[in-house]
């Protein structure tokens, strides 16, 4: 039996349908790529708020937005 279906193309991120094809070396390069490019985007978020704000709990039901951003570096941390 064969199987007549067009191949799979690339998945809209640019990534190959499996894992298993695209180079190790290169799939690092993209993953670090990625979390520049995040961690960039989330300083700029933050860049012009005054270091008090960052620390300052605005309302008992919300944690402090540094406390914010040290759980997203805990959870990076965690995936590498």
């Amino acid at each position: 039996m064969t199987d007549d279906r067009a191949p799979s193309a690339p998945a809209a991120d640019g990534f190959p349908p499996t894992p298993g094809s695209l180079d190790p070396e290169a799939l690092r390069r993209r993953a670090l790529d990625a979390l520049l490019t995040a961690r960039a985007r989330t300083a700029t978020l933050t860049d012009s708020v005054e270091d008090g704000e960052l620390t300052a709990q605005h309302s008992p039901l919300m944690s402090p937005l540094v406390w914010d951003l040290a759980h997203i570096g805990n959870q990076e941390e965690q995936w590498l």
